[in-house]
């Protein structure tokens, strides 16, 4: 050979470096801007919960509010040394639990040797959810010496916060636009070659782009487009639910474990304020609280973040405001892990088992069109096997089932957001329990929760998630001590009987029921009596009357609604007003007088009265009925029978 030649040869190792500090070390990254010192109206000395705490940058701690009396507004100022200039702030909510996160805001301002004093920036409402929020500056705050907040009001009638971060942008920073197509940074432009690559004064982005040009980067679950969705606190507001559904409509498919350096892209966010959580895994919950959604939440900004990993943990993007309008928002996470999903709108039935053999995490996310599901890998392959597609198909039709029967779909007010089962600290008391966003499962459990019933249409025991799931959907006048744990069960005992399960009321449960109530004494009641089931037996037989003999199919539904409008959200069936106010919509929703059925069951006569003569202008005709039978002994199976000719 003669001449010479040049070979250029690159290992590409960008997605699998444990610990990229070394190649994001020169990177000009925005600058936190420290408070030099801060005062509030308010703040809870008895734990020292003071305004320090909340730019002591330690997610940890937080800033509260008085607890003994708080009074609105509560402000929050920030006096800086008026050198710096600040692009943007970030509010963190506290990382657990949701007291005193801020709803309505107002930002004020000054500058450094301005005698205009403090200038009112904006008006905003984050809501009271667990999102950290980032407002940009636009134009900047040029070397600012106050940064003023007025929180207006906050859950629970208090106001806390983890952290509040002040940045500014570096002018000095390179600017991936010159190469790659949008702030994801995971498509170059065109026409870009190697020699281009080769300019980047940055060894991170030179290698993320060469990686590119030459196809060593496999974007799947790294690079996805997020949807917007309505939040969770919104959505309760018209369903009018005893909790809030999920944050977990945006999994990614990503993890990391404790001291990764996380790094991602974003694109065009639209104006709107996303943040991504970590949630701590099954394992981490052994030995903590019995919270399985706990983790860190982080704010994120348009172009590159970086996040110093503090635990191990699953990622999802948080992506809610008050509407669900929003663009796609297209995320890139260049480092982290890949652990993958399955999503049934886009994933095949044969695709289930090769995903979730690839997964390395120990807990795995199913998405479907209702419901999101999170548990152990391991659980799936023993109790699931082959059946991930049909597995999340039951799910879904537990959810959206359980929201028609409460008249969501009818009235126009179905969830916007998935339902999110997972799995719970067994350390903990409680077998199954609901609150705030999940529905949690001891690992015990998930024999029955995660194997289909092979010779029916659901779970081998579906009760279980059916029971907690109703606790979710629960409704102001029809919860609460006496029915607590027996409303819900409408729900439960629909969708296993839908399933073609046996009732459980049985004819001995239903026997005990009307020798106990209807037949006693008249000092047990339907409220009082200490079986569970024999208290649902009276609102199951509702559901018997009006719509399998009467044939109103939509009784629930209607008497939900007329719930709905009716009672506050903190108002449940203790309230005085409760049980007669259930009669009356009875009697609305069927278009039957029911009250002889309900002076039966034990409703007192001071209630039945009541209601008497709430529809006594609306001339209802007593329910149909053959003779010699009695509405208190219809069962599930003797309902054919109170049929008339």
């Amino acid at each position: 050979m003669t001449g010479s030649a040049c070979i250029y040869a690159q290992q590409s190792y960008l997605t699998a470096v444990s610990s990229p500090a070394a190649l994001v070390s020169d990177i000009e990254s925005d600058y936190y801007v420290k408070p030099q010192t801060a005062r509030t109206s308010s703040y809870n000395s008895a734990t020292s919960e003071d305004i320090a705490k909340s730019f002591d940058r330690n997610y940890s701690t937080l800033y509260h509010s008085n607890y003994a009396s708080t009074t609105f507004p509560v402000t929050l100022t920030y006096k800086f040394d008026g050198n710096s200039q600040i692009d943007y702030v970030t509010y963190v909510p506290r990382a657990t639990g949701t007291n005193g996160n801020f709803k309505e805001v107002e930002i004020w301002y000054s500058l450094k040797n301005d005698s205009v004093g403090l200038i009112k920036y904006g008006e905003y409402n984050f809501g009271g959810g667990n999102n950290a929020t980032t407002i940009t500056f636009s134009p900047a705050l040029p070397n600012p010496d106050t940064i003023y907040f007025v929180v207006k009001s906050g859950e629970g009638n208090f106001a806390s916060c983890a952290e509040m971060e002040f940045y500014g942008i570096n002018p000095a920073a390179f600017h991936p636009e010159t190469i790659f197509t949008d702030g994801s940074c995971s498509e170059l432009k065109p026409g870009i070659t190697m020699d281009n690559i080769r300019q980047i004064p940055q060894p991170f982005y030179q290698k993320l782009a060469s990686d590119l040009l030459n196809g060593y980067f496999d974007p799947t679950f790294r690079v996805q487009d997020y949807e917007c969705y309505i939040d969770p606190t919104e959505q309760q507001k018209w369903s009018m639910t005893s909790y809030k559904f999920g944050y977990r409509d945006n999994p990614t498919g990503i993890y990391v474990r404790k001291g990764d350096m996380l790094i991602f892209f974003v694109g065009d966010m639209h104006g709107q304020s996303l943040s991504i959580d970590i949630q701590k895994g099954y394992e981490d919950l052994k030995t903590t609280a019995n919270l399985p959604v706990t983790g860190t939440n982080y704010s994120i900004k348009q172009g590159m973040n970086q996040i110093t990993a503090a635990h191990d943990g699953l990622i999802y993007v948080r992506y809610y405001n008050t509407t669900g309008e929003g663009d796609p928002v297209k995320i890139n996470f260049v480092t982290g892990r890949v652990n993958g999903y399955y999503d049934k709108a886009i994933h095949s039935a044969t695709q289930w088992t090769t995903l979730l053999n690839k997964a390395t995490y120990e807990d795995f996310d199913v998405k479907g069109e209702w419901a999101v599901l999170n548990f152990p890998v391991a659980s799936y392959k023993s109790y699931t096997g082959t059946n991930g597609l049909a597995l999340i198909n039951v799910y879904d039709d537990l959810v959206y089932t359980e929201q028609v029967l409460e008249g969501l779909l009818k009235y126009n007010r179905m969830m916007k957001s998935r339902a999110y089962f997972v799995t719970k600290s067994d350390s903990t008391a409680g077998y199954m329990h609901a609150t705030n966003y999940y529905t949690g499962y001891n690992k015990s459990s998930l024999a029955d929760i995660l194997a289909l019933n092979t010779a029916k249409t659901g779970l081998k025991s579906g009760w279980g998630p059916a029971h907690e799931f109703g606790h979710i959907l629960q409704m102001p006048g029809f919860k609460g001590s006496d029915l607590g744990e027996v409303s819900n069960n409408v729900m439960s005992q629909y969708i296993v009987m839908k399933w073609g399960e046996s009732s459980r009321l049985t004819d001995a449960t239903c026997s005990k029921a009307v020798n106990d109530i209807v037949l006693g004494d008249g000092t047990t009641t339907y409220r009082n009596h200490s079986d569970l089931f024999v208290r649902l037996i009276p609102f199951w037989q509702l559901k018997l009357i009006c719509e399998d003999v009467l044939g109103k199919p939509d009784f629930y539904k209607d008497l939900y609604e007329m719930l709905r409008n009716e009672f506050t959200q903190s108002e449940n069936y203790g309230a005085a007003r409760a049980p007669q106010k259930f009669i009356e919509f009875a009697c609305k929703a069927s278009g039957y007088d029911l009250t002889d059925f309900f002076a039966d069951w034990k409703w007192t006569t001071a209630q039945v009265n009541a209601a008497k003569t709430a529809i006594a202008s609306l001339n209802l005709p007593q329910a149909p009925i053959p003779a010699g039978k009695k509405w208190y002994n219809i069962t599930d199976a003797n309902y054919n029978t109170y049929k008339m000719p």
